[in-house]
């Protein structure tokens, strides 16, 4: 089921939760589609959307949202997200990064600034599956209130360039883990403050990464 070329979210509206939830065959998102200031809920609004392939290039996230969680989940064919798409730093405690990115297949990179909110301290299997996924911006860190990171880039082939961890938590399991065989495996560089970063390195990315 598509939607109307002019479809628009009522200024109104205070949640899109799974608005589009599993609609596989929705193709595109109109340019007329925005998070209303003042919503509060976008989680799963796009997830599982599979077919896909872009956002709005104007559309935001605005300072209101307080839940965000697998707002793109399985959205297996976006390339890249609108550069507005920034989480705020004011999500609810409650709200959570697991499996926020689950699944992108084709995502090639996150817009510049995008950081993780201090409110995500569960970010197990965030990334898991984002096969084109080359780098990270700068801003992205895994701070120091993440309790769980198990698998976070798990299965991200193309995943190269420094990453940036100050979590101390041992929850690191499988945390850039290669199961299945590539042509080619990007290598990774661990940085930040964590005192883990060796032991992630020898045991959670299967020798893939170094500490600078």
């Amino acid at each position: 089921v598509n939607i109307s070329s002019n479809f628009t979210v009522p200024s109104t509206v205070l949640s899109t939760f799974d608005m589009f939830r599993y609609n596989y065959s929705l193709k595109e998102i109109p340019n007329t589609f925005r998070f209303p200031n003042g919503i509060l809920n976008i989680a799963g609004t796009f997830f599982g959307c599979h077919t896909i392939t872009k956002l709005p290039s104007s559309l935001s996230i605005p300072s209101t949202v307080k839940f965000a969680n697998c707002v793109v989940t399985e959205c297996k064919k976006i390339e890249y997200l609108p550069n507005g798409f920034i989480l705020p730093n004011t999500l609810d405690v409650n709200d959570y990064g697991r499996e926020f990115f689950w699944q992108c297949e084709s995502l090639k990179s996150l817009p510049n600034g995008f950081f993780l909110p201090e409110q995500y301290t569960d970010i197990e299997n965030m990334f898991m599956e984002c096969y084109a996924l080359k780098s990270l911006p700068s801003s992205f860190v895994i701070h120091d209130k993440v309790e769980n990171m198990n698998a976070a880039f798990c299965e991200c082939p193309s995943l190269s360039g420094v990453i940036k961890i100050d979590s101390n938590t041992t929850q690191y399991t499988s945390m850039f883990l290669i199961v299945n065989n590539y042509d080619s495996i990007g290598s990774i560089t661990l940085a930040g403050s964590s005192s883990n970063l060796q032991a992630i390195a020898n045991g959670a990315t299967g020798g893939r990464a170094t500490v600078q």
